[in-house]
């Protein structure tokens, strides 16, 4: 029994460092690919298409150019317009985001927040360095405000997702093609500080209609952790956008590793207002790979002020594994100011 016993110990130390070995060549890859992909996927960028290199095009390399910067033109405008937390990530710009917001579930009720974001750029250093203060919520500690943020996956009421952090972020390459990005700083959270710090290279490809942004960010938030991201997208229509987004997520207290796959599709009705519709899986591997909750939402977001005052509401219809799969419905109304 006890031979067993350390077999069995000697076997878990084992794949837990085969699994570290292969997040760390992963990493070496991300980056590697950063520094020394092929001036072919630079060229694949408009921002790097000059007029005459345009006009020694065929008919058919300048319809593509056409189709692939039109397609990318409306994602980034619904992105944009969503406030998605790619745009959020990327944009090298000095503003404030503040999203008083009224939440309700069943399991819940009723829960106000008042999150905010201010990203200040600093000129001086060549707005390749800002500082961000942020209080959205950041229950898989990645430090990107998004969905998952707001589902249970473990069933346990911890609350532990809701803080401010104070960071210092490093742009070292910003463009279409690819971007690579630092962040570090304390993370405030009731009575306890302690240090994040991450990194994060991103990568964009045309295929056609469709945009793949491939993304790779490790963190560290009391442990070390991983996440990448594969997200692909293609319009359908002229007001119209289709998303696939594959999450996958390594930790040291994950269970195994945290899948996440969202469909989503959006519609420009107007200038002033669009909606969408998504459904999303979210499942883990440890000590089995079973799925933590299923999530069939709604959005609706309408400009009501300019371009600075938005209404957001989002119905959701939630099946969560710590209620046996059981409809449970949410609710989250909110106005979102942006400076």
């Amino acid at each position: 029994m006890i031979f067993l016993q350390k077999a069995k110990a000697g076997k878990e130390i084992i794949l837990q460092v085969t699994t570290l070995s292969k997040l760390i060549n992963i990493w070496i890859l991300f980056l590697a690919l950063a520094i020394l992909s092929p001036t072919a996927l630079a060229k694949a960028s408009s921002e790097n298409v000059t007029k005459l290199a345009f006009q020694k095009m065929t008919a058919v390399d300048r319809l593509h150019l056409v189709i692939g910067n039109g397609a990318r033109s409306l994602a980034d405008r619904l992105d944009r317009f969503f406030s998605d937390e790619q745009i959020e990530e990327e944009l090298q710009t000095t503003r404030v985001r503040l999203k008083p917001t009224i939440q309700w579930s069943e399991a819940d009720n009723l829960d106000a927040l008042i999150p905010f974001r201010i990203d200040l750029v600093l000129p001086r250093l060549k707005n390749k360095w800002k500082v961000l203060l942020s209080s959205f919520r950041d229950k898989d500690d990645d430090q990107i405000p998004d969905d998952a943020d707001y589902i249970d996956n473990d069933g346990e009421d911890e609350d532990d997702d809701t803080g401010i952090f104070l960071g210092l972020q490093y742009t070292a390459l910003s463009g279409i093609a690819r971007h690579i990005k630092t962040s570090a700083g304390p993370k405030f959270k009731g009575k306890s500080v302690r240090f994040f710090a991450s990194a994060r290279v991103r990568f964009q490809y045309r295929i056609g209609p469709w945009t793949a942004n491939l993304s790779e960010k490790v963190f560290y938030d009391k442990e070390f952790g991983e996440r990448t991201t594969f997200d692909f997208q293609r319009p359908i229509g002229t007001k119209e956008v289709f998303r696939s987004l594959s999450a996958i997520t390594c930790s040291e207290t994950s269970k195994g590793v945290d899948l996440r796959q969202v469909f989503l599709l959006r519609h420009f009705f107007s200038e002033t207002i669009a909606a969408g519709i998504s459904g999303e899986i979210a499942a883990h591997t440890r000590p089995s790979t079973v799925v933590d909750a299923y999530v069939l939402a709604f959005e609706y977001r309408q400009k009501i002020w300019r371009d600075w005052l938005y209404l957001d509401v989002n119905p959701q219809a939630r099946f969560p594994r710590e209620v046996d799969f059981e409809f449970t419905p949410f609710l989250g109304l909110s106005l979102e100011a942006i400076f």
